[in-house]
């Protein structure tokens, strides 16, 4: 008799065991998948300001090469005053 008590014992243990460990199994993949979730997120993030830097950096080089073309226009226009003006002066006198 005892022994069968002893059996109805350790099956009624493993059997609690069994469901204790069960709910923290569900909870570990839970958090595995929050885990998961962050780092794709986290992911995504950096990949996004990848690209914003990457774009930014492309508009910022296209920026300066008008801006310099802008500019060497403008130095050669003004150049091509001054020595239209010196060349009056020049002249008149």
């Amino acid at each position: 008799m005892t022994s069968l008590h002893y059996i109805a014992q350790a099956l009624d243990f493993t059997a609690v065991r069994k469901i204790a460990t069960e709910p923290m199994g569900a909870v570990n993949i839970f958090q595995f998948h929050c885990k998961t979730n962050i780092l794709h997120s986290v992911s995504t993030l950096k990949s996004r300001i990848q690209d914003l830097i990457r774009d930014f950096m492309v508009v910022q080089r296209k920026f300066w090469l008008c801006f310099s073309s802008f500019l060497l226009v403008s130095l050669k226009i003004v150049g091509a005053v001054i020595k239209s003006k010196a060349a009056r002066v020049v002249g008149s006198n």
